[in-house]
């Protein structure tokens, strides 16, 4: 909910601040990146189909709402109920998810054919490949004694300035 709705008042805010993006780099084993990749693209549908049958903002799937009064709660600027509604339905529907798990796929990432992306991948999402406006990273790759390797990871994503307010980064808590 936190990217969706991130995302919903960003473009509320501002159609020019696109592409958005969230990353989810949970493993190197591509089964497990596909198995991500693929809950992602379920909910997303869910969501949606639930979205678009809505007459409302307070008809939105929970998950997308609380994260909205969270990002209000920090300062973010608060749309006007019809507008996160609208938003929010835009959003979802063009969500574009990506699974990259080798060169070939990330050259196939168009940023420019939606305004909004979901990257899932191992190691071909790590250094030196560029993120278009990421907000939300999803890490919850194993701990390691290299805490360098992870730390570079981090480092490697990066974050605009003007984003700020809607970037979160979630990892395994050791």
């Amino acid at each position: 909910g936190s990217f969706i709705a991130g995302s919903a008042i960003l473009l509320s805010q501002d159609r020019r601040e696109t592409p958005l993006s969230m990353l989810v780099h949970s493993t190197a084993r591509v089964d497990i990146q596909k198995n991500y990749f693929h809950m992602i693209k379920v909910l997303i549908e869910r969501w949606l189909s639930n979205a678009m049958v809505a007459d409302n903002v307070d008809q939105l799937p929970e998950a997308i709402l609380a994260e909205r009064e969270r990002l209000i709660a920090t300062g973010v600027e608060a749309p006007t109920d019809e507008d996160f509604f609208i938003q929010t339905k835009y959003v979802l529907a063009e969500a574009t998810p990506w699974l990259i798990n080798s060169l070939s796929d990330q050259k196939q990432v168009n940023w420019h054919i939606a305004p909004v992306h979901i990257l899932v991948g191992g190691n071909k999402l790590d250094r030196g490949f560029t993120i278009e406006g990421l907000t939300v990273s999803y890490m919850n790759r194993p701990t390691s004694p290299q805490i360098d390797t992870m730390e570079q990871r981090a480092r490697a994503f990066g974050y605009r300035d003007d984003l700020l307010p809607f970037c979160q980064f979630f990892s395994t808590v050791r």
